[in-house]
């Protein structure tokens, strides 16, 4: 599976971070009530990654193309293997999925406020990190979001070797070799 995950975040004039956080919908199919990245959503053909960035930009966000074009930047990819459902081993419910999520940050105005288009998410809430490594650690984001949250991190210096005892094996994870053919754009 292919997705992209973009983080809208603003910064401040004293360089602290907020990054605008949606609750998934209560009604949503796939982990209701969860927290996300600001938008995120599956490549779907015939679309490439920055195709899909500004179609569930607007979508998710309200965010226009115009808005994205010069702000939105590309920062790499994140790689994990997911267990499809983690209580089940004796079915293909229990299969191993790789995954590769393009990442992008979007540096956003402090008057730029996204809202729901789709309603997959209930609103927005523009967090602090440390409400968000309080939600990370009780395990309120959906798993791959997380995942992206912690590389936003890590490539904003605002996660270190120096704080963090395991930042090599957590980093290596966001990472992962897939053991399996992976398409390239």
């Amino acid at each position: 599976m292919y997705g992209v995950h973009i983080n809208g975040y603003v910064k401040d004039s004293r360089g602290n971070y907020r990054v605008w956080v949606p609750r998934r919908a209560a009604d949503k199919a796939t982990f209701p009530g969860m927290l996300d990245n600001t938008v995120a959503g599956g490549l779907g053909y015939p679309y490439g990654p920055e195709e899909t960035v500004f179609k569930e930009c607007y979508e998710e966000a309200g965010l226009e193309e115009s808005y994205l074009v010069d702000r939105i930047k590309s920062c790499g990819s994140v790689s994990y293997l997911y267990q499809l459902n983690k209580n089940v081993f004796n079915s293909e419910l229990g299969l191993i999925q790789p995954e590769v999520e393009y990442i992008y940050d979007l540096q956003m105005d402090s008057e730029t406020i996204p809202h729901p288009v789709d309603h997959e998410a209930e609103d927005f809430r523009l967090m602090d990190l440390e409400e968000i490594k309080e939600r990370l650690l009780d395990g309120e984001f959906k798993d791959n979001c997380g995942a992206v949250m912690i590389d936003f991190m890590i490539r904003h210096s605002l996660l270190k070797p120096e704080d963090e005892a395991n930042f090599v094996e957590i980093n290596s994870r966001l990472h992962r070799f897939l053991p399996f053919p992976v398409k390239s754009n």
